[in-house]
């Protein structure tokens, strides 16, 4: 007992330290989501154990990536398509999480994710979250595990907190931008 206590205090810990770094971010980059995105994307990617995280942005019928963790090689082709058939089009569509726990049992229902994710390996267990302004979604945060170990409730639970925290520092560039050039212009 006193050794579980002790873990959920140090996960607890952990959350809370991340999301305190990322908050210092965004206050310390109001212009610029490059060094937010990124440092969601890292964080993620180490507190939900995946192998990589990859944050991507709706640009009409493409997925613009934004932000990435982890070996390129797991992040494969960009800009992505937004379609169906892809585990990030889904996720959008729906405007919820999607987790995918053994990518092999799943490649009839996300045979473009699974044709894609082909040159990493075949047993893979990924993640994707959508970033919502005022609850519509317009991207997605994508976390991959190069084997087959589902994400657990409570990492699904913290990886949707890390998505809000993205979602919250593009728009807060975008108004802290368009602030400035109105101010500009005047």
């Amino acid at each position: 007992e006193n050794v579980r206590l002790f873990n959920e205090t140090k996960e607890s810990l952990e959350q809370q330290t991340a999301t305190s770094e990322i908050l210092r971010v965004i206050s310390d980059s109001p212009s610029d989501m490059k060094p937010i995105l990124d440092a969601v994307a890292e964080r993620a990617a180490r507190l939900c154990e995946a192998a990589a995280a990859g944050i991507y942005v709706l640009e009409g019928a493409t997925l613009r990536r934004t932000a990435v963790h982890g070996p390129e090689e797991l992040h494969g082709a960009e800009p992505l398509p937004y379609m169906a058939g892809t585990l990030t089009g889904k996720t959008i569509a729906e405007g919820k999480p999607i987790h995918i726990a053994d990518l092999e049992r799943a490649q009839a229902e996300f045979p473009m994710t699974w044709k894609r994710a082909q040159s990493v390996g075949r047993r893979q267990t990924m993640l994707a979250v959508p970033l919502l302004r005022e609850g519509r979604p317009f991207g997605t945060m994508f976390l991959r595990r190069t084997e087959v170990r589902p994400f657990t409730d409570r990492q699904i639970a913290l990886s949707k907190v890390f998505a809000d925290q993205a979602a919250i520092g593009i728009e807060n560039v975008r108004l802290f931008n368009e602030t400035r050039e109105a101010l500009e212009q005047q």
